[in-house]
């Protein structure tokens, strides 16, 4: 059965980025200066993969990524890729909310249920997302299309990926610079039935296209078991041998004890005792 891969790239780097703010769908920045100059140099050094199809957020800065480093590509504007709306928290820092907004240690607790006023909930946000990818995922399976690239925002990567995503980790290993992303693949038996993915490659700034990148954990979820049962039948076939051996040692060390104390009767210090026989037999007589 034919995969479906996307390529998820997080956008390039914006003022607020730089300076730690939150940055949701309520704040439409564009990229910053420095911001395009690392997706230049980026598009230089490493090979984004090449994708048959290009969906992207309706965000400035996401659509300003596409462009540079997809230059003359076609994309298709999704709109349920744009970032969270954090409302009362947008353009506002870590440091400044935690010290000054005590609704912001409620929103960071996920049992209060907390709702930035203005903002968008968690649980909205997470099915806005998911009915994203499950678009993009329908739109390439109805036209054939098995490898694709979607320009978004970390937080909707690290949502995607934390909760449909194979191997299971934690949210904040899902995290990826600007500029940056992962690779994933699902087929559609996989998709319809599981609403599951596979982290298949990640896409950094460290490592070329040609080199796969392939987390070495999915290939171990396969080759553990197989690596199970081959030792299950080395031991037995070891234990076979052995036994074998010991049978085949024991019957010669019989055999060789037999013919020890044969030739022990035979020959008696160092002279054979039939011929010591024979010759006290003449004496006698």
């Amino acid at each position: 059965m034919r995969s479906y891969k996307l390529h998820l790239i997080r956008h390039g780097l914006t003022e607020g980025n730089l300076l730690g703010q939150y940055l949701g769908s309520g704040t439409d920045s564009p990229l910053c200066e420095s911001g395009i100059q690392r997706l230049e140099m980026l598009r230089e050094k490493f090979t984004f993969p090449w994708p048959e199809k290009l969906y992207v957020s309706p965000m400035k800065r996401t659509v300003q990524t596409a462009e540079i480093i997809y230059p003359n590509h076609d994309y298709q504007i999704v709109a349920d890729l744009r970032e969270c709306h954090f409302g009362e928290f947008e353009g506002r820092t870590f440091q400044e909310l935690m010290t000054i907004d005590p609704n912001f240690a409620k929103w960071l607790d996920p049992s209060s249920g907390y709702q930035p006023v203005g903002g968008e909930a968690s649980a909205d946000f997470a099915q806005r997302v998911v009915l994203a990818l499950d678009q993009i995922f329908m739109d390439m399976m109805r036209n054939g299309i098995h490898e694709a690239s979607a320009v978004t925002h970390g937080g909707v990567i690290v949502l995607l990926l934390s909760m449909l995503a194979f191997p299971r980790k934690n949210p904040g290993e899902w995290t990826t610079d600007n500029g940056c992303g992962f690779t994933i693949s699902t087929t559609p038996e996989m998709w319809t039935r599981d609403r599951a993915v596979e982290v298949t490659q990640i896409l950094d700034r460290k490592r070329k296209n040609n080199s796969r990148g392939v987390l070495w954990t999915r290939n171990l979820l396969y080759i553990l078991p197989a690596l199970n049962v081959f030792s299950r039948m080395v031991c037995s076939l070891h234990r076979l041998l052995w036994h074998c051996v010991k049978n085949t040692a024991l019957k010669v060390f019989h055999r060789f004890s037999v013919i020890h104390w044969v030739t022990k009767l035979i020959f008696h210090r160092g002279k054979p005792m039939l011929q010591n026989r024979f010759s006290i037999t003449i004496s006698d007589i």
